[in-house]
């Protein structure tokens, strides 16, 4: 164990004060402040990228200048693998003027994705800004440029990708200009990113790359001279005070070499003598990946497993009255025996790292409520509810509350719930009959009442109910919970598709990787509202949490907001067949459902390794341990086809020819968890366009996703759902750029596929929470010059939509009726927007033929009924003037709790205020007032936006954000965090 004397080590930090009234029934302290925090490791030299062309076989061919005086002038320095040595080109004397270039041979052919640009990290002067790109087999015939564009006014690493893969022998670099104004230019060093050999294919099988293995670990409890050796190589450091929820690295845009190592957190706190007698709990909602807990030099714990939560119990450890102090060590290395368990370097996702979720200190008397995760109980623990005899009429409320006696004396103790309605008017009250507990025992109490005309929870209608469970003894309240549940029946058959209460319900689904730029995995709470928030009003009312439980807040807005959940545990790809993996996989379904099982989101649990080909034993077991921790009608699991075939809806199978039934099991319904995206191009996807790529290339990806969806809701219903790949752009940790088929880009930015999808909801229903709801329309063209006359798609859910240009009518029409025909060239886009395949679709879209190009307002006006219901107009933008800065608050305040992160949008707008979707100026971020800006705060705008991520310090107050680009009207905006 470690010793105390380790806090010889560590400088002593401002710690919290715990302390509570004796006769409190629990306290709940927050235990996110207060932190200290250090990385053993640094992160890998940016240089040592994965995929890079080997830097012993490139050569310099030619370059059009270099300095002659000094170590730091040669060409060669830009590829040595040295990031202290730098090219630099003439300078002294008569400086060689712009542009510069450079011309490398590769040493073989490589079929390439993009570059890697490190700039002279000695100083700024030099370091390049618009560059271009060319790529040959030939080092005479360049052709067009592969990639061009402006390098950021920063040190790390940056990673420029190709428009598309290109075989080449021969790069050069052409320098057009310095971002600080010289007439020179330097790099420290470049590197040319091979395509990935396990991601290369456009089939539908180059999709699986399942790796199956046989690997023990090495991990284990740590002893005191191995976290001591570690300690003192970070005695030198200085520990950073932070917040949590915390990355241990702040990743750039791009993460192609995530940071993986060990670090440490620690933290000083005093507990109050009065809590003696009183049991003390810390819980940690989630940790990557491999955790260790120490408080005052003991070791308490180890938990494997970066997505669920853990709880460590203090009692016996504190010193009453005196500091104590925790102390944290992460391992996020590759484990292969904790599930997901493949290498960062295969994996379709990042890990990131760090004490990423929330974590509180629990305090409680001696019989008290237990956690439903750490009590450990099948079907048990902590506060337990499910639903019988469900209508609108009455609903049967059971609940079981499981208690224990860590007193010496044996208590007599009676459960009371407390029914809340969302107005907080109590609905009923239901006392349980005396409950002996033994000492050192503990006990289910269970408890049935009948709730009478019910506010039921639906995607439309989402109605919540508090309950507070009290635990009496003695006449007096010794504990008590709070719950938050919402009443609902789920049915899923073959016959009858998905209904809810009664009432069908089609899953329009879509999958979300929970990460940020930047701060990887560490969202608050807020941060995961806002994006439930986002996803809703997409118009979608299904949401899968791939590949892994979620943040318990992305579960809570879930909630609130009326979208229904798919929650899987952790897996992609591999299994390992060895028995403590095998074990936690089984562990991960008893510890998902045991803290989810309350939320009324919660419909399917995907207790199934994805895509993993596990062994049918090992699926079964799985399936049969969902049904054992939530017996009765209202637990539905469901998995992968292949495999075992016992699920109670079974995901479709994949095929080549863009089928995708369900008959491996057919007496059950199927869900199609993923589509749109692979089916189309594989690695190449057609699908995968980025926001700066053009409105061609949006439209595409958006047919794409209308093709798949009117192909697979004909499948109804039978196929209860379906869910996009994906709702938001994400970072790969096998890959070296964003994956790009998101409904919204990585900064949560919509793509032209966000307003396909909210055309298909109801015009007639009203959401909560500032949804957007009702008649929608959306032009999904940015009325750029262009070709006349043009093709014209509007996203409507209205009966009619008119088109204008400049005021005069071009056309008034129904929605696209032709129709549904095969794809096409699958890998060539297919057929886009022809008029049909849309006869499945709640709303399809609204396609204008023939429309003449002129510049100035193009506008669309819905009808329903006859009636004007909605509209949307674009403008042609005229050249670049100025800035308008808006803030991603979705609804949701900026919290000041030193974690809570916002995106800031800057716009490029002309004259006259109208959006330039082909801006792509370079804009600079400053921040006056009590926040900061993760990441950089130089950054080029892409379809016109420039985006940064502002996070809320401590202090509450106005944070003021400027903008400034070149050439441009500076703008600024005032936002309070509270």
């Amino acid at each position: 164990m470690v010793s105390r004397v380790l806090a010889l080590v560590l400088c002593a930090v401002c710690g919290a004060v715990v302390a509570a009234e004796s006769s409190a029934s629990r306290e709940i302290i927050n235990f996110n402040h207060g932190w200290e925090f250090v990385r053993l490791n640094d992160k890998p030299r940016p240089i040592d990228a994965k995929f890079l062309v080997p830097r012993e076989q490139m050569e310099i061919v030619s370059v059009s200048s270099e300095e002659t005086e000094g170590e730091n002038a040669g060409a060669v320095n830009a590829i040595d693998g040295n990031e202290g040595t730098f090219w630099h080109s003439k300078w002294q004397g008569q400086a060689a003027e712009y542009p510069h270039e450079m011309v490398i041979d590769l040493g073989g052919v490589f079929e390439l994705q993009g570059l890697t640009y490190l700039a002279r990290q000695s100083g700024s002067n030099g370091m390049i800004g618009r560059f271009e790109v060319y790529a040959s087999m030939e080092p005479v015939e360049w052709g067009k440029a592969v990639a061009s564009g402006r390098f950021r006014d920063e040190k790390r690493l940056q990673v420029i990708s190709f428009a598309e893969p290109v075989e080449a022998e021969y790069v050069k670099l052409v320098a057009l200009d310095a971002i600080h104004g010289e007439d020179f230019a330097s790099v420290a060093e470049l590197g040319f990113l091979r395509v990935n050999l396990a991601e290369k294919g456009a089939d539908w099988e180059s999709q699986f790359s399942v790796l199956h293995v046989s690997e023990d670990d090495l991990e284990g409890d740590e002893d005191e001279s191995s976290v001591g050796d570690e300690l003192g190589a970070v005695a030198d450091k200085e520990w950073e005070k932070v917040s949590l929820p915390h990355t241990a690295y702040v990743e750039p845009l791009v993460v192609n070499n995530q940071w993986q190592g060990i670090c440490f957190y620690r933290k000083t706190f005093d507990v109050g003598e009065e809590l003696a007698g009183r049991k003390i709990f810390v819980e940690f909602e989630g940790a990557m990946e491999l955790a260790d807990v120490w408080v005052n030099g003991e070791h308490l714990m180890q938990h494997a497993g970066g997505y669920l939560p853990f709880t460590v119990d203090l009692t016996d450890v504190v010193e009453y009255g005196e500091e104590n102090e925790m102390l944290v060590r992460l391992d996020n290395n590759d484990h292969p025996t904790i599930p997901p368990g493949k290498p960062l370097s295969g994996v379709d996702f990042s890990y990131y790292h760090g004490i990423y979720r929330d974590v509180r200190m629990v305090v409680t008397n001696e019989v008290y409520i237990t956690d439903a995760v750490s009590a450990n109980e099948i079907a048990g623990g902590g506060v337990f509810v499910q639903y019988e005899n469900v209508s609108e009429k009455a609903a049967t409320v059971k609940v079981k509350t499981h208690v224990r006696n860590d007193s010496i004396n044996m208590r007599d103790v009676v459960i009371e719930q407390v029914l809340r309605d969302a107005e907080g008017a109590v609905v009923l009250r239901d006392k349980s009959e005396a409950v002996k507990v033994t000492a050192g025992g503990n006990e289910h109490i269970q408890q049935s009442f009948v709730v009478d005309d019910p506010k039921l929870w639906s995607p439309d209608s989402p109605n919540l109910y508090r309950m507070v469970t009290k635990v009496t003894a003695g006449g007096e309240v010794i504990d008590s919970v709070r719950t938050r549940i919402g009443i609902r029946w789920f049915e899923f058959t073959r016959e009858g598709g998905c209904k809810i209460n009664g009432e069908p319900v089609y899953l329009l689904g879509t999958n979300r990787h929970q990460e940020h730029p930047y701060i990887g995995n560490a969202l608050s709470n807020n941060a995961q509202w806002r994006d439930v928030w986002r996803i809703r009003n997409a118009g979608y009312n299904t949401l899968r949490l791939g590949h892994y439980p979620q943040d318990p807040a992305v579960l809570e807005a879930c909630d609130e907001l009326g979208m229904i959940v798919i929650e899987p545990i952790p897996g992609w790809q591999f299994f390992n067949n060895n028995e403590t993996f095998v074990k936690r996989v089984y562990r991960d379904v008893r510890d998902m459902i045991r803290r989810d099982r309350n939320h009324a989101c919660v419909a399917l649990w995907e207790v199934v390794l994805n895509e993993s080909h596990a062994p049918h034993f090992v699926e079964r077991n799985a399936y049969e341990i969902a049904h054992e921790e939530m017996p009765g009608e209202q637990c539905f699991a469901c998995g992968d086809p292949y495999g075992a075939k016992c699920w109670d809806v079974s995901y479709n199978q994949w095929r080549e020819d863009i089928t995708r039934p369900q008959d491996a099991q057919p007496d059950v319904p199927g869900f199609i968890r993923e589509y749109g995206d692979y089916e189309f191009g594989g690695h190449y996807s057609t699908t995968r366009q980025y926001r700066g790529d053009g409105e061609k290339a949006l439209l595409q990806s958006a047919w794409n996703f209308q093709w798949s969806l009117n192909r697979y809701k004909a499948q109804y219903p039978w196929t209860v759902g379906c869910a996009t790949w994906l709702m938001f752009d994400h970072n790969r940790g096998g890959s070296e750029n964003i994956e790009g088929s998101g409904t919204s880009d990585i900064f949560r930015l919509p793509k032209f596929t966000y307003y396909f999808f909210q055309s298909q909801r109801d015009p007639d229903v009203d959401l909560p929470d500032g949804i957007e709801s009702g008649p929608m329309v959306e032009i999904a063209n940015y009325w750029t010059k262009r070709k006349s006359p043009t093709k014209v798609v509007v996203y409507s859910n209205c009966d009619e939509v008119a088109l204008l240009v400049n005021g005069e009518r071009v056309a008034r029409q129904r929605p696209d009726d032709g129709p549904s025909t095969e794809y096409g060239p699958r890998y060539e886009g297919g057929r886009p927007f022809d008029g049909g395949n849309c006869e499945n679709l709640e709303s399809p879209p609204f396609t204008f033929s023939g429309v003449d190009y002129e510049p100035g307002t193009l506008k669309a006006v819905g009808y329903i009924d006859g009636e004007a219901a909605a509209n949307d107009a674009v403008v042609t933008a005229g050249e670049p003037a100025g800035l308008r800065i808006e803030f991603g608050t979705c609804g949701k305040e900026l919290a000041a709790d030193g974690a809570d992160v916002i995106f800031v949008y800057a716009t490029v707008v002309d004259g006259e205020g109208n959006p330039n979707y082909l801006a792509d100026n370079g804009v600079t971020f400053e921040v006056d007032g009590p926040g900061r800006i993760f990441g950089p705060s130089v950054v080029d705008a892409e379809a016109g936006v420039a985006t940064v991520l502002l996070q809320a310090t401590r202090e509450p107050g106005e944070i003021i954000v400027t903008a400034e680009a070149d050439g441009l009207e500076a703008a600024a905006a005032t936002i309070r965090s509270r």
